[in-house]
């Protein structure tokens, strides 16, 4: 009988403006704190959490961004160490290259273990940001593999597969979800449509997803405040609160999987990964219409 393992997750929702940054980063050290007292191993903070989204251009955005490692790298290693927690962050990254990143770094015991770059830009994304070439990222800590991606790339459901087919324990997610609701003004059951998927996604490929979404409205742009937390069979753990306006909050959720691996089961004859058939679908990879 596979022996079951445990890892308690927490999203921190924390207000983000992009006309006052320090908002940010006078709440994520209470945030982070907050989680490790409940006794998070882990805690996902959203999107340019930096910076804020809603940029008037690049000049700005890069203006706000910093390089990795830089001063808010440091708060959160220091982080890492005082509460013992594995942290991950979305942040304005001005690469080395002299572009602009939406970044997410893992950090772990004072140490910036793993750095992604958003691979797949939304809207108006494209005037300020360059695309990241690499696919999700997956790293060993000290808490087990972790994986990352970045608000519209858990869209695409090869970033879910890539993080379970190298075994990740947990696909966290930074995420800044702009409000979109449907023709009669409310949200699709009560959810913006972006959590629904982060359900689908998570059943599909049988991976735990930890999504940390934002509050705060930025010069008339408002965001969903979808945090969510989902076990590898899809069922949601925790959130997401929709609230209007989006308010701060702090998810706590224990994920349970048997092994890892074997979470992948769906039971003695089916495997969610290994039932694929590309056979029959030839081609579907790397296409574009």
């Amino acid at each position: 009988m596979a022996v079951e393992t445990a890892l308690r997750v927490a999203c921190a929702q924390v207000p983000v403006d992009v006309d006052c940054v320090h908002t940010a980063y006078s709440a994520v050290p209470d945030a982070v704190g907050a989680a490790a007292q409940a006794g998070a191993a882990l805690v996902v903070l959203p999107e340019l959490v930096n910076s804020g989204y809603h940029f008037v251009d690049a000049d700005e955005a890069w203006n706000l961004a910093e390089p990795v490692p830089g001063p808010w790298t440091t708060m959160l290693c220091n982080l890492s160490v005082v509460h013992g927690i594995v942290i991950v962050a979305g942040l304005a990254e001005r690469g080395d290259d002299g572009k602009l990143y939406s970044s997410s770094v893992i950090v772990d015991a004072g140490d910036i273990v793993g750095r992604f770059r958003k691979a797949h830009l939304w809207d108006a994304e494209h005037r300020c940001f360059t695309p990241g070439d690499q696919p999700t990222l997956i790293v060993n800590t000290s808490i087990g593999r972790i994986a990352t991606a970045v608000c519209y790339d858990i869209e695409f459901p090869e970033m879910v597969r890539t993080a379970a087919e190298h075994d990740a324990i947990v696909l966290t997610v930074p995420v800044n979800w702009p409000l979109r609701s449907g023709p009669d003004g409310a949200l699709p059951g009560g959810w913006p449509i972006e959590a629904h998927k982060v359900v689908a996604h998570a059943a599909d490929y049988r991976i735990p997803v930890a999504v940390a979404d934002r509050c705060g409205a930025e010069r008339g742009m408002e965001f969903t405040g979808g945090s969510i937390i989902v076990g590898h069979d899809g069922v949601p753990l925790a959130g997401p609160h929709i609230a209007r306006p989006a308010q701060p909050a702090l998810l706590i959720a224990d994920l349970v999987a048997e092994g890892r691996s074997a979470a992948r089961w769906l039971n003695d004859h089916n495997h969610a990964l290994n039932d694929r058939r590309p056979d029959l679908y030839p081609g579907q990879t790397g296409s574009h219409i």
